[in-house]
């Protein structure tokens, strides 16, 4: 019983503290898909996603700057993603996602707009 509860405890902890960064560690509906998020690289090449860091972008504001950047407004601070810093890749979800490796952004992908 006692481990039922710890287990528990975690469980809550994590999902709540998800609920709290908005952020979306992956589909967790679709685990197949895991192994996409892995594979996505910004334009330098460089690795944007361990499984935990990308925070799906839903009522919040992102914009295309010249010379192919993105700024996307997080925590009401407008943050400019780099052309190297975006993903290209197809977007299998549709929204924008972006990628925050304990405080450093890495990744943006553009989501479609409505």
């Amino acid at each position: 019983m006692r481990k039922v509860l710890i287990v528990g405890a975690l469980y809550v902890a994590f999902f709540c503290s998800v609920l709290a960064t908005k952020g979306w560690p992956h589909d967790h509906n679709h685990p197949e898909n895991d192994d996409w998020f892995r594979s996505l690289t910004n334009s330098r090449g460089g690795s944007c996603c361990d499984g935990t860091e990308a925070k799906r972008v839903e009522d919040v504001d992102w914009r295309d700057e010249e010379g192919g950047a993105y700024s996307v407004k997080i925590n009401g601070v407008w943050v400019r993603f780099e052309k190297d810093q975006i993903v290209t890749a197809t977007n299998r979800y549709g929204y924008a996602m972006y990628w925050d490796f304990h405080g450093v952004y890495t990744c943006f992908m553009p989501g479609t707009r409505v």
